[in-house]
């Protein structure tokens, strides 16, 4: 038995380290069943635990919690659905508390630099949250860092400057240029914050969750959902000052964009990506190594911060040819390939054993569902008075009636339970509203539940339908001799294309004869020195194998 926890981390994200502990034990075979609480506890997100459900019932793992008991499809939509629905009605509740506290006056979150918290308590003893007051320290920092843009200094030079005389930055880091001058649509950094005048913005951004790699990303609200309130209390910064430096940013943003006709885009006019790049760093202070001119690298703590104290600039071209040639030289000795081939046949093995054991446990499961099915069809079968199991003929009837049914459960079901089915999820949604307009989330979660257990009794009916007719001799599958012929239209089509590639062939022969003539006979050597000439391939394409080589060749041979 082994306990897995993911405490004080959201349920929402699957990025948890016992959660994927968790299906990683699973995929290896370490455990029968899983116990928790609550369904809850495994996963909040309907992805995320019904790829769950799906990936222990492929590895014939059982989960059983407290509350709900062993978990079925029918569990899992119901409860997947209102798990999902409590996250985002808490979502909307802590969103509503914390807009009625800006309102008030309070902070909704954060601590912007230059101000600190106000610990106290209330006639209950309880803390009063959300209330911040100016920093005696840090608001004469902010000042001059006004005063300084407004006189022309830049975000570079100002946080030189600072980080020269050791003066912490916000949460104890050193100051950086992005630091000072933030995002102009955002209203983030230093000479964007509206705080510092009495005026507070609240909800400009909201936070989503990325699917594939759990982490939040900002976007941004429209304008008119933005909160704006009056705070006096915490101005220290006079009109005139403020209205120099955005007078300052605008001018420069102009300037920029002053002909967008011929402007590049941003994303256009980024240098472009080398093997190293991210990938370099300084000896000295650890940081980043970026571009400086068009084929050097420097510290870039020590270009934009000032605080490393390393001023060398190294030649791109060089650091990729040293790098480069410790690969091809070390990577080759037979220490490093002795260790590769274990590592390889490690792996390969464990691959082999959790696919046996894989198998025997999908067997296992198998078996124990057939019988469970079996027993459940005899006692219904007793109470009903007569067999259930349909005659021959009925059984291919129920086959056909089976497959159409299935195709509209595999639609439901892969539409409304992530995972579960494929299928146009979007069109099923669509066509069951349109039948059902008064469908709310919960029963489609309840109809997609009850779709899926009739896809497996629709499955087990078919392969009853099927083995009976194997039993009468039918033939099923295979080759039954039909070979459709090629239609005079797609014959001719075939020819014209094989001219055309004799064609071409036939005109390369004469730059591979040139080459052999000035002694490139191997295929390889013809290979490369038609990719240095530039020459297309047969399929107008600029590298050459000796595969492409040899079957031109072949092709004029012939």
């Amino acid at each position: 038995m082994e306990v897995l926890q993911d405490a004080a981390i959201s349920g929402a994200s699957s990025f948890r380290p016992a959660y994927q502990t968790l299906l990683e034990h699973a995929r290896e075979n370490k455990f029968d069943i899983v116990v928790s609480e609550a369904l809850d506890r495994l996963s909040r997100d309907q992805s995320d635990v019904a790829g769950l459900y799906k990936c222990l019932s492929f590895a014939g793992i059982a989960i059983h919690t407290v509350s709900e008991g062993l978990v079925t499809e029918l569990q899992l939509g119901l409860k997947g659905t209102m798990n999902a629905l409590f996250l985002k009605d808490l979502a909307a509740k802590t969103h509503r508390g914390l807009r009625g506290r800006v309102e008030a006056g309070k902070s909704g979150g954060g601590l912007s630099y230059g101000y600190q918290l106000v610990r106290q308590v209330d006639d209950r003893g309880e803390q009063v949250r959300g209330n911040r007051r100016i920093h005696a320290e840090q608001h004469p920092i902010v000042t001059r860092i006004f005063t300084m843009f407004a006189a022309g200094s830049s975000p570079i030079a100002i946080a030189k400057a600072l980080n020269f005389e050791s003066i912490p930055g916000p949460g104890g880091r050193a100051w950086r240029d992005t630091t000072i001058r933030g995002h102009r649509e955002r209203g983030t950094g230093i000479l964007r914050n509206e705080l510092y005048v009495g005026r507070m913005v609240w909800n400009r951004m909201r936070y989503v969750k990325d699917p594939e790699s759990g982490r939040r990303i900002s976007r941004m609200n429209p304008a008119a959902q933005w909160i704006t309130k009056d705070v006096p209390h915490l101005r220290f910064l006079d009109n005139v000052l403020w209205a120099e430096v955005q007078k300052r940013l605008g001018s420069i943003q102009a300037n920029m964009t002053a002909d967008p006709a011929v402007r590049v885009p941003y994303r256009d006019s980024r240098r472009a990506q080398h093997i190293l790049t991210g990938r370099v760093f300084c000896g000295v202070c650890g940081g980043t190594m970026s571009n400086s001119g068009q084929d050097y690298l420097t510290c870039t703590v020590a270009s934009r911060q000032g605080v490393c104290k390393n001023r060398k600039s190294l030649k791109r071209s060089r650091i990729e040819e040293l790098v480069i040639d410790a690969l091809r030289t070390r990577l080759m000795q037979p220490e490093a390939c002795a260790e590769f081939s274990n590592a390889f046949q490690a792996e390969c093995a464990r691959a082999e054993k959790e696919a046996s054991g894989a198998d025997a446990s999908r067997q296992r499961e198998l078996e124990k569902v057939r019988a469970q099915l079996e027993a459940r069809q005899a006692k219904l079968e007793q109470e009903a008075g007569f067999p259930f199991r349909p005659s021959a003929p009925g059984q291919r009837q129920g086959a056909r009636d089976g497959a159409g049914r299935g195709s509209w459960v595999s639609a439901v079901s892969g539409a409304v339970c992530p995972g579960s089915g494929p299928g146009t999820g979007g069109a099923a949604v669509a066509a069951l509203r349109s039948d059902m307009p008064g469908a709310d989330d919960l029963m489609m979660r309840v109809y997609a539940a009850m779709a899926q257990k009739e896809r497996e009794l629709i499955s087990e009916r078919t392969r009853a339908a099927l083995a009976a007719a194997k039993a009468r001799g039918a033939v099923l599958g295979g080759d039954r001799g039909y070979r459709p012929s090629a239609a005079p239209c797609a014959r001719s089509a075939a020819i014209a294309r094989g001219g055309e590639a004799d064609r071409v062939a036939h005109r390369l022969l004469f730059e591979i004869d040139g080459l052999r003539r000035q002694g490139v006979t191997t295929a390889i050597g013809l290979a490369r020195a038609l990719t240095e000439r530039g020459v297309p391939t047969p399929r107008e394409g600029r590298i050459w194998t000796h595969t492409t080589v040899s079957r031109l060749l072949a092709r004029v041979a012939a």
